[in-house]
């Protein structure tokens, strides 16, 4: 076996690093531009809450290993990324219920009186979860283990009934797709894998009508992410070299940037895409490491087309923004 196998096989095995202790500038980003933020560390399944310059870790607050009788913090089994509802006010995140099955629940956690409570419980992992703009729903992408080929599939649940609604019952989803409503509430842009006559396996922009269910692909791409004025939504390309804006109706297709494309050390761009709430910023996020097992965090400034890393190394992603001011309001 060579050296270089080897080294790969040493860097695949699980990192536990402390994201939290490296967030000094993610800290003073938050203060400067008065934003909540709401970040999610893959490797550990942490949900940070960052405002005014302070992290408070929301989920887990005590050791989920040892409070399911877990060996190690990697049989939570996959990434769920949380959500910040868009006034600010609630975060929603996925919790593991048990050590002896997969069951889960969508738990909401209160950022005025700092409660808890679970909105339901289900026995599909799931995978991600975004709030509606009039945060009457909330959109999870889940995984059925009792449907053929473990299809991922988008769905939506009603606060206040509970009810469940299967958007794509014919869809493959991409199981660490970013979920982005339209500001209208509208539609849902997720990220679609099919195979493609010409580019094959291959991954989609797709919007999906939450009223008729109608799904229609606007571009290529993955990691979707709707701006706050819903005019355009930010995608990535297949490869990861670079970003656009389109319209909805697919026109208007404009890069934005590119990224440094570094095969060998595992470089390329990453989503979540995440726009500032005055559209002045967009977040993107860079692989780094020879397998692609770290993360950088980048603002963008739309106007003068600059770049500022504010965070390296873990696996923390940066997946809400939202205006500090909506807390007192």
């Amino acid at each position: 076996m060579s050296v270089r196998v080897i080294l790969m096989i040493i860097l695949s095995w699980p990192i536990n690093v402390n994201c939290q202790s490296n967030m000094t500038k993610l800290s003073a980003l938050s203060t400067k531009e008065r934003g909540l933020f709401l970040a999610y560390s893959v490797g550990d399944n942490e949900t940070f809450y960052i405002c005014g310059g302070k992290v408070e870790l929301i989920y887990p607050k005590r050791d989920i290993v040892k409070e399911l009788n877990l060996k190690t913090i990697s049989e939570i089994g996959h990434r769920a990324y949380s959500s910040l509802s868009f006034d600010g006010q609630y975060i929603a995140y996925v919790r593991r219920i048990s050590a002896s099955n997969n069951d889960e629940a969508i738990t909401i956690f209160s950022l005025r009186d700092n409660s808890t409570k679970d909105l339901i419980r289900s026995p599909k992992p799931i995978y991600g979860l975004a709030w509606s703009p009039g945060a009457k729903q909330i959109a999870f992408l889940a995984r059925n283990p009792y449907e053929e080929n473990y299809r991922f599939s988008l769905y939506t649940v009603t606060l206040s009934s509970q009810q469940i609604t299967d958007l794509t019952p014919n869809a493959y989803l991409d199981a660490n797709s970013s979920i982005s409503w339209s500001p209208d509430g509208r539609e849902i842009a997720v990220q679609q894998s099919y195979s493609s006559p010409i580019k094959g396996q291959s991954q989609g922009v797709v919007l999906v009508d939450c009223e008729t269910k109608q799904n229609r692909r606007v571009d290529f791409g993955r990691d979707p992410s709707w701006s706050p004025d819903g005019q355009r939504i930010a995608y990535l390309d297949i490869s990861g070299e670079n970003c656009y804006t389109i319209r909805r109706d697919g026109a208007s297709k404009v890069k934005l940037f590119s990224g440094a494309r570094v095969i060998s050390f595992g470089r390329e761009l990453a989503g979540p895409l995440v726009w500032s709430p005055d559209m002045r910023f967009l977040v993107f996020h860079e692989m780094a490491g020879l397998i692609g097992d770290q993360r950088r965090i980048y603002v963008l400034n739309l106007r003068t087309g600059k770049k500022s890393e504010v965070f390296s190394g873990g696996r923390l992603e940066l997946v809400d923004w939202r205006d500090c001011a909506v807390l007192s309001r």
